[in-house]
């Protein structure tokens, strides 16, 4: 079980009518180390699959074997080798995730836990302050719900930022790399002598 926060954070949520998203980022550190399982278990066994397709393919005739022949030649080309390295990356992101929703706990417990340190020594006074500083607390309550809320916020962005950024990262390089391939080929035309000149 992840990082639950303790029982009285969760009372004072339940207080202000925060109901807080309690996920466990474990579940997301099991499923990237799943994943990164599948893809060692994968990687080099490519060949494998083929020599299986390639039993079934050469015992059968007809034209959904010609179908899945052609497809499966498209899959061989082109997805089943990067499929460890895909997994890999899902499985990063998975890891990011569970690091950015224990942070997100983490924080809510920490500053809520001084807001309602504060919330508390407010109702306390009421008697003393004539209501004065049950007054206060209310706005604490409300200032509270404002902080879950910017939390929840920071982690949705930060989830959003550090995934997308994670899986195009990738993408981003091999576009680079074209682009460089494409400059250099530019160059190269550019300054190369024409033929008998």
């Amino acid at each position: 079980m992840g990082y639950t926060i303790p029982g009285w954070l969760d009372d004072v949520l339940d207080f202000i009518g925060i109901n807080f998203p309690n996920v466990d980022e474990d579940d997301y550190r099991e499923m990237a180390e799943a994943i990164r399982e599948f893809a060692d278990h994968f990687e080099g066994h490519g060949g494998d699959a083929h020599k299986a397709v390639t039993r079934i393919l050469s015992s059968s005739e007809g034209w959904a074997v010609d179908a899945f022949e052609k497809h499966w030649y498209q899959v061989k080309a082109g997805h089943l080798e990067k499929l460890p390295g895909l997994a890999r990356l899902f499985a990063d992101a998975c890891d990011i995730l569970a690091d950015i929703v224990y942070g997100m706990k983490t924080k809510a417990e920490i500053e809520l836990g001084v807001m309602a340190a504060s919330v508390g020594i407010s109702a306390g006074l009421a008697v003393v302050t004539g209501g004065l500083s049950a007054l206060i607390g209310a706005a604490e309550v409300t200032a509270m719900r404002q902080v879950v809320k910017r939390i929840i916020d920071e982690a949705v962005d930060r989830i959003v930022d550090e995934v997308i950024a994670k899986l195009t990262e990738p993408v981003n390089a091999k576009l680079e790399a074209m682009v460089e391939d494409m400059v250099l080929d530019l160059a190269e035309g550019a300054f190369s002598m024409p033929a008998g000149g």
